[in-house]
């Protein structure tokens, strides 16, 4: 009888033990994992930016989440540059695919995402300098300011004392636009200044650029982007007109043809600090070194609020991008203001053997 009340006692202890085992098994938690959707330009004419950002994108995430307590997942759009569809790939990433952040890349598609992110409360950072993408509780932006590239570029223009008349030539579109409104007050106190605007799709400016040499133009001054600053360029070159007197704010970056910009100095955004420029060997594109910030950004928000087996609000990512201290990133340094803009330094760049290079000061 002793006998079997000890092999009892001992089943009754070994089933405890087992449940207790099992018990705890039950209580482990699941690593949540989070989200972040991408809109980017991967076909289309602007592809090669988009692939350079996702190259960008992939080195970001490959560094920040070694040892990361979330698991995370990147959930790619391809936008073509074209707002409606940017607005159908932020519905479904949101609805369908359930981010927890957003990455929107150029004006247009910020401008279609910022909305659809206040709406449904969803963390969103757009590559612009746009101030009213930023509009809300949700929405950032990230670039270099309009005031900085001004302040520098008239700071190039101490040096050229030579230089009596500008002719500003802009593009019809909002940002472009202020930005050459802007120069032109900045300018108008110490040069004369005469302002041109042309159209998206303009293919013919020599009435422009003979009204400029009639008014003894001394300086250049593009304000528009490709495809019409390479054609400004060429029609130029045939009034007779060389680089040594012709610049640019912001728009030479995007050119496809280098070689006819050849020498010309002008002012914009970095295109990434030298460590950021080694890893992607060399291979970048304007705006790969926001992408790469952006990423880490969000990455570093959802880690900083860590909470086992949950994941952070919207509200915790969004105050922790709000107070994140200014800091060196790929976009050389990153301070945030408080309208929710991410502003990163300007810079002199230069065209030298069909390549940008930037200038040391």
């Amino acid at each position: 009888m002793k006998k079997y009340l000890i092999i009892f006692l001992a089943m009754v202890v070994i089933g405890f033990v087992l449940f207790e085992l099992a018990d705890k098994e039950e209580a482990v938690v699941e690593t949540p994992t989070i989200k972040i959707g991408i809109i980017l330009p991967l076909t289309g004419n602007s592809a090669n930016m988009g692939e350079a950002s996702l190259k960008a994108i992939n080195l970001a995430y490959d560094t920040a989440t070694i040892n990361s307590k979330y698991n995370y997942k990147l959930m790619i759009e391809d936008f073509q540059l074209k707002g409606n569809l940017a607005a159908t790939a932020a519905q479904k990433l949101i609805s369908v695919d359930k981010v927890n952040a957003i990455y929107s890349f150029f004006s247009n598609a910020g401008f279609a995402v910022s909305p659809i992110a206040e709406k449904n409360k969803i963390p969103h950072i757009s590559l612009t300098w746009e101030n009213q993408i930023a509009d809300g509780n949700y929405n950032f932006i990230q670039c270099t300011p309009r005031e900085a590239i001004i302040d520098l570029f008239l700071k190039t223009m101490e040096k050229r004392p030579d230089i009596k008349t500008v002719g500003i030539i802009t593009e019809v579109r909002g940002g472009s636009e202020e930005l050459a409104s802007m120069l032109s007050d900045a300018l108008s106190p110490n040069y004369t200044v005469f302002v041109e605007k042309i159209n998206r799709g303009e293919t013919n400016f020599r009435m422009l650029i003979s009204k400029f040499i009639d008014n003894n133009v001394d300086l250049y001054i593009y304000v528009t982007i490709p495809p019409e600053v390479d054609i400004l360029a060429k029609q130029l070159h045939e009034a007779g007109i060389d680089n040594s007197k012709i610049t640019a704010l912001s728009s030479i970056d995007l050119s496809k043809e280098l070689e006819l910009h050849e020498g010309i100095s002008f002012v914009s955004s970095p295109s990434g600090s030298p460590e950021f420029i080694s890893s992607m060997n060399g291979d970048t594109e304007y705006g790969a070194d926001v992408s790469y910030d952006v990423i880490t950004t969000f990455i570093e928000a959802f880690e900083a609020n860590y909470k086992e087996g949950q994941i952070p609000t919207s509200e915790e990512i969004r105050d922790h991008i709000k107070n994140m201290p200014s800091h060196q990133c790929a976009s050389l340094s990153c301070s945030i203001d408080e309208s929710g803009f991410i502003k990163n330094p300007a810079v002199i760049k230069s065209i030298k053997n069909g390549k940008i290079v930037e200038v040391l000061e």
